[in-house]
């Protein structure tokens, strides 16, 4: 019989009685009911000093990423100037594109910082633009090749839908990025991720499958929260929480579907 646990009447968590010869009676309820409620308090007492520890954890995370960031602007600047006076003096176009390429890459780096600041303070304004589906997929595919290259990993990218959509791109740029270094990091001996672009009635779709060893059972119904991370040598575990409070500030849904040993798609769908 399904027990209540703790005086708001939420289902906390569950244990079982069974097999009583001649079944259970009214005082045996009351006694599991008395039993219950110290352990619904124990369950929401460890639950809000996880919470806190994670709170406590963001807010270190947004002080410390400030200071980075303010002393990265300096060398940052140097290298922006450098790439921009290298640029100037070369008539190789591909040399051009490099160049273009680490100003992009620089640009990303301080909006990705400035981002989880934002993220450490709840924070969720997006400014949504009118932007060409094509020329939008294009650029954040050719913005994520180097890194794909550099960790054997080939991306296919099908666009089955175009026009013009609303969204904030350079958060939403960021929030993709985010599920392409999950799929990279799924991947560490190399593998294929699938990009595809799509509608669904009103709502665009983006989805990404790789061919991954799928996400630990463990951590799936905590994927999106900050700080979860399994078996990675590197990273925050805030990457994919600060990929969800971009898609819900676009009022949009970010979901996967994963089998261990198979791989992984992840699902974002926004207004369009």
């Amino acid at each position: 019989m399904p027990l209540p646990f703790g005086e708001d009447q939420q289902n906390h968590g569950s244990f079982l009685a069974a097999n009583k010869p001649g079944g259970f009676t009214e005082a045996d309820l009351v006694m599991l009911r008395l039993v219950a409620a110290p352990l619904a308090q124990a369950v929401e007492h460890i639950r809000d000093r996880v919470s806190r520890e994670r709170e406590r954890r963001l807010a270190t995370v947004g002080r410390l990423l400030a200071g980075v960031l303010h002393d990265l602007k300096s060398p940052m600047t140097v290298v922006s100037g450098y790439a921009e006076m290298l640029a100037a003096k070369t008539d190789d176009p591909e040399c051009t594109d490099y160049l273009a390429q680490i100003n992009k890459a620089l640009d990303r780096i301080a909006q990705m910082a400035a981002e989880i600041i934002a993220f450490s303070k709840g924070e969720r304004r997006v400014l949504p633009h009118s932007c060409s589906i094509e020329q939008f997929a294009e650029s954040f595919s050719k913005q994520v090749q180097p890194q794909l290259d550099s960790n054997n990993v080939r991306l296919g990218l099908c666009l089955r839908t175009a026009g013009v959509v609303r969204l904030d791109e350079e958060k939403m740029v960021r929030a993709l990025h985010n599920v392409v270094n999950n799929a990279i990091e799924a991947m560490p001996s190399g593998g294929d991720l699938t990009m595809e672009i799509f509608r669904v009635g009103s709502d665009l779709v983006f989805s990404f499958t790789d061919t991954g060893s799928g996400i630990p059972e463990e951590i799936q119904g905590t994927l999106f929260e900050s700080f979860v991370t399994s078996g990675k040598e590197s990273g925050t575990g805030l990457g994919l929480a600060v990929a969800r409070e971009i898609v819900e500030a676009h009022n949009g849904k970010i979901s996967f579907t994963t089998l261990k040993g198979k791989g992984t798609t992840f699902l974002i769908s926004v207004p369009a």
